[in-house]
């Protein structure tokens, strides 16, 4: 297949290959990151305590972060990308009927670790590449931003059916088991489904292929990709940090827990839903992801300060909510445009999956130590903590605007020559 028939192809289908996209990177996460929504089920399933099930989610992030460099060099060495996606479904279906089976702590650690290898990793990075090269030059916020959306309600349905399954059962934590082998069934279906209808077209439209080391090193060395590695991590920590905005509300402003429960629901689905595909396509009118990103990096970094500002009496408490939420869309806003800077950089699509997997790897560390961070100042300094929380947050936020203007920048000037 030629490389222009490639593209009529993926042009024809792009809505479908849209639709499978966002149903696996909203699904595929689930069964590994089960314990999130089944605390103490998903506990009393394996039979672990607090410390041991903390251990095991500390070694996913661990392998997470690790995991992203290296699945970038092999999806690139690949010559289609919908061959690991797929391969990452399987696996993730057989891994997840593995552990359905109760094995023992120390097989955890394998089995977590693999988990976390082919989702955030092989999945994650296959994935982005994919969109990026379905997607045209024009369309990239407008394509990631809907993805990112797409995504979360996809998620949301698999486990609102998880959260029915726990109903259904006699013993929550024996239902873990279904919830588990349920998501694989439907892992090995995409897989399938992805196998047959992604088509080599995606392959196609990628140019030349890296052959040598060298050049993925050479990659490496590339000054742009580090920057939008560290505006990616300014995004992340701020995604991670803003977890503690709705327990502000209660522990400064008096906020009931139920009602503080509603506040984060909306901030954590509500908003992904809606601002996500509308910042892409900002993104794409405005015709410049990293403009919008600095923008709303600009903007969160003011709302972060005017937290410490507006004072801690009740009457405020529905300006802080808006404030909450204004935040929460820009945050979900900013991680559906993010991956979109790698072509404004002019990265080649050759070395997307290289450049993909250097994002998640050094974009995502935050999610090692930011609440190691934060837990720390709320135990010694309690309601005090939340103060240096904002100026830490508004500093990261002024920090990721800046490092978006200096690439923007650098992309007009080499346009320029």
């Amino acid at each position: 297949m030629s490389h222009q028939a490639g593209q009529n192809l993926l042009n024809r289908h792009k809505f479908l290959f849209f639709i499978l996209l966002a149903v696996g990177g909203g699904t595929i996460f689930k069964a590994m990151y089960l314990r999130e929504v089944f605390y103490y089920p998903w506990n009393n399933f394996f039979g672990l305590n607090n410390t041991q099930s903390g251990i095991l989610m500390s070694w996913l992030g661990f392998v997470g972060i690790i995991s992203g460099a290296i699945a970038g060099i092999i999806v690139d060495k690949f010559k289609n990308p919908k061959t690991i996606l797929a391969f990452a479904y399987i696996s993730m279906s057989f891994l997840a009927i593995w552990q359905s089976f109760r094995p023992v702590y120390e097989l955890q650690f394998v089995i977590i670790g693999c988990m976390s290898f082919v989702g955030n990793g092989l999945f994650l990075v296959s994935m982005t590449k994919i969109a990026r090269l379905i997607a045209s030059d024009n369309e990239q916020g407008r394509y990631f931003g809907f993805l990112e959306s797409g995504r979360g309600i996809a998620g949301t349905l698999l486990t609102l059916i998880a959260v029915g399954i726990v109903s259904a059962y006699e013993s929550e934590a024996l239902s873990i088991g279904f919830i588990l082998r349920f998501d694989a069934c439907v892992y090995f279906v995409l897989g399938i489904v992805s196998y047959i209808y992604f088509p080599s077209g995606v392959s196609i439209i990628e140019n030349a292929e890296p052959k040598k080391v060298s050049d993925l090193l050479t990659m490496l060395k590339c000054g742009r990709l580090w920057l939008a590695a560290l505006a990616v991590a300014s995004i992340i920590f701020i995604y991670q940090s803003a977890s503690y905005l709705v327990p502000y509300l209660t522990d400064a402003y008096g906020m009931e827990a139920d009602s503080a429960a509603i506040v984060g629901m909306i901030r954590a689905y509500f908003l992904a839903f809606v601002v996500a595909p509308f910042a892409g396509v900002i993104a794409d009118k405005v015709g410049s992801a990293l403009k919008v990103m600095a923008a709303f990096l600009f903007i969160g970094s003011i709302i972060a300060v005017s937290f410490i500002i507006v004072p801690n009496e009740r009457f405020y408490l529905p300006l802080l909510i808006g404030l909450v939420l204004v935040l929460g869309g820009l945050t979900f806003g900013l991680r559906g445009i993010m991956y979109a800077q790698v072509n404004e950089i002019n990265i080649p699509k050759a070395y997307t999956g290289t450049a993909m997997g250097f994002l998640i790897c050094l974009g995502f560390s935050p999610e090692a130590y930011v609440h190691i961070i934060f837990g720390f100042l709320m135990d010694k300094l309690h309601e005090n903590a939340y103060p240096v929380m904002f100026v830490t947050m508004a500093a990261v936020m002024l920090f990721g605007a800046l490092i978006c203007m200096i690439l923007r920048r650098g992309v007009v000037n080499h346009s320029v020559k």
